[in-house]
């Protein structure tokens, strides 16, 4: 399992291809906030899967090729139970604005490009840890 802190990654100009599968936990606005460096994702609301289980969710992720991003730790205790795919990307953080979320995922774009790439990860934790002077 790998863990980030929440610092910003320097000199990112490749656009990530990643199609995530955002938790009904984190607003749908911020599939149109993370639309430029993630512009394949979704929401549950968008694909009809508001109601449905985590368990389902999971099964969807996994036959639709999607990466999960999740404040849950429901989905980390899935991933042992069930495995990858999906990769897990599990945002441990406190509360937190929409635009703060999205700001927090997108300057991560690189590791997480690293890790979609990676053949042995399976979660992906990033702490909103605050940077000190």
């Amino acid at each position: 399992m790998h863990v980030l802190p929440s610092q910003p990654i320097k000199s990112i100009n490749s656009r990530l291809h990643l199609e995530t599968f955002i938790r009904s936990n984190i607003s749908p606005k911020i599939v149109r906030l993370l639309e430029k460096d993630f512009p394949n994702s979704r929401q549950v609301r968008h694909v009809d899967l508001e109601s449905a289980s985590d368990s389902t969710l999971f099964d969807f992720a996994k036959n639709q090729g999607f990466t999960i991003v999740t404040f849950d730790s429901d989905f980390v205790d899935l991933n042992v139970v069930k495995g990858i795919p999906p990769k897990i990307i599990w945002l441990r953080t406190g509360n937190m604005t929409t635009k703060n979320i999205s700001n927090l995922i997108s300057s991560q774009i690189a590791n997480i490009q690293n890790f979609i790439n990676s053949k042995e990860s399976e979660i992906l934790e990033i702490l909103d840890i605050p940077v000190q002077s």
